[in-house]
């Protein structure tokens, strides 16, 4: 659990409102070469294994846009397979 200590600091303060989800949901950059990635892929990624060792009532307000963020992630993937953290979502 140390190595998730923080993310699950993140997790509480998101839950009580004090840190926004927006911070976690999907945000495409473009590359010079044309290509994109997700700014918020990896803390996505991280508060989706906090909310794993940590389950609360009401969570589902969390897990449906993270949901929507990884599904919008991997529509944006040349390969788009099942990823690691669409399984967690």
């Amino acid at each position: 659990m140390q190595l998730l200590d923080q993310d699950l600091q993140r997790l509480a303060a998101i839950r009580q409102g004090l840190q926004p989800l927006q911070d976690y949901l999907f945000r495409p950059v473009a590359e010079t070469d044309g290509s994109q990635y997700d700014a918020n892929e990896a803390r996505r990624y991280r508060l989706l294994l906090a909310l794993q060792c940590d389950r609360a009532e009401g969570d589902a307000d969390l897990l449906v846009p993270l949901l929507q963020a990884e599904t919008a992630r991997h529509r944006m993937e040349a390969y788009q397979g099942l990823y690691p953290a669409l399984a967690l979502a």
